[in-house]
């Protein structure tokens, strides 16, 4: 895939969004782009754990590789239970997410369960579509 020109960067970072109706359902647009919004779950691995104080800038790394194929990492959590981190991030298409996460799962750091999520309004077309 191409990367975006730097216009298009810039408005990604400045996340200016607005949702439209696109074939199959709703989506959101940033700078002309379909955004579709995945939520990732990740779990340390043996060998992320051990360098667990190099997260900041893995996190960091990542945001920056998401942004340069168009996409936007919206929100990182660290979290107690299940799961060690919680990602929503945002991307111009599934084969987009999927480069991104099988780049990351390369690392070797982490291991990932990634949902596509659809918003309130998303969900509300969706369903108007039903018989």
């Amino acid at each position: 895939m191409e990367r975006p020109p730097a216009a298009h960067r810039r408005m990604v970072t400045g996340a200016v969004v607005h949702s439209f109706e696109w074939p199959g359902g709703t989506g959101k647009r940033i700078g002309g782009v379909t955004m579709a919004t995945y939520v990732i779950l990740m779990n340390l691995t043996e060998q992320g754990i051990k360098t667990v104080k190099q997260g900041p800038e893995r996190v960091e790394a990542a945001a920056r590789a998401l942004e340069a194929a168009g996409g936007r990492l919206v929100e990182f959590y660290s979290v107690m239970g299940q799961y060690d981190y919680v990602v929503i991030a945002e991307a111009p298409g599934d084969e987009v997410a999927m480069t991104q996460l099988l780049g990351l799962a390369m690392q070797g750091n982490v291991r990932t369960t990634t949902l596509r999520a659809f918003t309130r309004q998303e969900f509300a077309e969706i369903l108007k579509k039903l018989p």
